[in-house]
């Protein structure tokens, strides 16, 4: 949603998200019941309920993933198997397999009952109440658009839990080692360049007497941090796959601009001839993050809650980097674009706020750090490189050519906002790491046995700094458009494998016309992509 209009537009515009949102889940569900027809359900002899996990990022990845898998349903008048479910219950342990046998540690709650139901193409809807599990678990080195198989068993016992969490408010795998600090901040070490980070996750508030189009600050304003107050720290999840840390700290912020700010905001003056500044009422404004390290993880994945009580005011979390370096590296529309940490002398607005897509990154000799986003798009990079990322702007009107005010736009609610911190040695796999961060698992039951016609493909690809952005069927026809971009400023070498399902690979253009043949050599394609080049694949049609 783009922020800078009406409140009528941008609250249609949340109507037409949520529709799409639902015709989108609908065209999911359907394919996933159609993949669940035609995967393999055999070698898992013993098992109560069998499932998929599917990658639909373009490269291989592991991460944590949680669903619900009915270990039995009874189909009927739900009004009379509820009790029939509920009390035939399996009270033991189950665990969980994969399709090589292998126990998986993983989370498995108690059975609970839950209605469902399915809705036939040849019959009227088909209600049930089912014996439910939530599993959570990693799935590890899961196929770029492919799957692995899961099992859930019974079991003799609940099996011993390793866990992640090494001290008290500290956690760590085979990466990264985090400490939580009283304050809330978070210490990060890199165990692979043997480099620390300290206070990330800080939180600044400044007052915003600006509008939708423009922040501008109150003159004379002093940013309120977070940390001076101690932050009170609990530990959620403490898994062998996963540990998540709950820091709740507490900020004293005005509650609002005060009565010049709102008076020239009736009055529609200028951006630049606005002084007001900060109400002297202020209002407790608690911040809940979740910071989450998962056992096979580069990153710590943060989600931050709260609800939101003032107005007038922006909100960003910073992350100190001690890199020294003049310039760092965001992600835009299709590269990696390079930009000076300041700006020239002649800019002299107050603020040096930039627009970025998913991540904000930058290294010196030694490492780097990236800081990547869900919905994120304005940052800065502070006098003393600390990554600054903007959570929320409260504004109240457009200021464009008349007075509009917007008080939807105060965000006067709940906000969940979710971000990532990576550290880095080498930029040959990061874009493609820090996309996929951005993308979910999906899971699907395979309830009944299936024709097994789709095997385990996969999609395998090799290139340094380059990223595969798209893998759909062609507009008409059966074939396939990958679409890969070189997101530095070198020639790179693109390395597609054959599979099964891409027997042959013609070079095209945007609007997908197949053009030439490209060469297969030792059972794969080798292309050179010209720096930063949009390079667009199409593929013989699927069998």
């Amino acid at each position: 949603i783009c922020g800078c209009s009406c409140d009528e537009v941008n609250s249609e515009m949340a109507t037409r998200f949520a529709k799409s949102r639902q015709a989108t889940e609908a065209v999911i569900n359907d394919n996933l019941e159609y993949l669940a027809s035609v995967m393999d359900k055999s070698g898992f002899d013993g098992c109560e309920a069998v499932f998929a996990v599917i990658n639909t990022h373009t490269a291989k990845k592991s991460a944590v993933t949680k669903l619900k898998v009915d270990i039995k349903r009874i189909y009927g008048n739900v009004f009379r198997t509820y009790d029939s479910v509920n009390d035939n219950m399996y009270k033991g342990a189950y665990e969980l397999v994969d399709d090589r046998g292998n126990v998986i540690p993983c989370k498995i709650s108690e059975p609970f009952t839950e209605f469902g139901y399915v809705l036939p193409d040849d019959r009227f809807r088909q209600p049930f109440m089912a014996e439910r599990v939530e599993v959570e678990f990693e799935a590890e080195d899961v196929p770029a658009m492919g799957f692995r198989r899961y099992g859930i068993r019974k079991a003799d016992a609940k099996a011993t839990v390793a866990s992640l969490v090494t001290e008290c408010n500290c956690m760590e795998n085979e990466y990264l080692c985090v400490k939580i600090n009283s304050d809330g901040t978070l210490n990060m070490y890199d165990k692979v360049n043997q480099r620390g980070f300290d206070g990330l996750m800080r939180f600044e508030d400044v007052g915003d007497i600006g509008q939708e189009y423009t922040f501008v600050p109150c003159p004379d304003d002093k940013p309120i941090l977070s940390g001076s107050s101690e932050a009170k720290i609990e530990l959620v999840c403490d898994e062998a796959y996963k540990a998540q840390y709950r820091v709740t700290v507490e900020m004293e912020i005005p509650v609002s601009g005060d009565d010049v700010c709102h008076n020239q905001v009736r009055q529609c003056t200028g951006r630049m001839e606005r002084n007001g500044r900060r109400s002297a009422e202020t209002v407790t404004m608690s911040l809940v993050s979740y910071v989450t390290l998962e056992k096979n993880s580069r990153s710590v994945k943060i989600k931050t809650e709260f609800e939101n009580k003032a107005k007038d005011h922006r909100l960003r979390v910073l992350f100190p980097s001690d890199i020294r370096c003049d310039s760092h590296k965001v992600e835009s529309v299709f590269e990696a674009v390079t930009r000076p940490n300041s700006h020239k002398p002649c800019h002299t607005y107050p603020s040096g706020c930039e627009h970025q897509q998913g991540f904000v990154m930058m290294s010196d000799e030694k490492s780097g750090l990236a800081v990547g986003n869900t919905g994120l798009y304005e940052y800065e990079i502070l006098s003393d490189n600390t990554i600054a990322v903007t959570l929320v702007r409260a504004t109240g009107d457009i200021g464009d050519w008349g007075v509009f005010e917007t008080g939807l736009s105060q965000q006067l609610k709940k906000l969940s906002l979710e971000y990532t911190v990576t550290p880095y040695s080498s930029e040959d796999d990061l874009y493609s790491y820090l996309g996929g961060i951005r993308t979910d698992m999906v899971s699907l039951q395979l309830l009944d046995e299936g024709s097994g016609e789709y095997g385990d493909t996969g999609f395998s690809w090799r290139g340094n700094c380059i990223r595969a952005t798209a893998f759909k069927k062609a507009h008409t026809g059966d074939e396939l458009v990958i679409r890969w971009v070189n997101y530095s400023d070198k020639e790179q070498i693109l390395e597609v494998d054959k599979s099964s399902w891409i027997t042959n690979l013609y070079r095209s253009n945007i609007v997908e016309e197949k053009l030439e043949s490209i060469a297969l050599c030792d059972d794969k394609w080798c292309i050179t992509l010209k720096p930063f080049e949009v390079f667009t694949a199409i593929t013989s049609e699927l069998a």
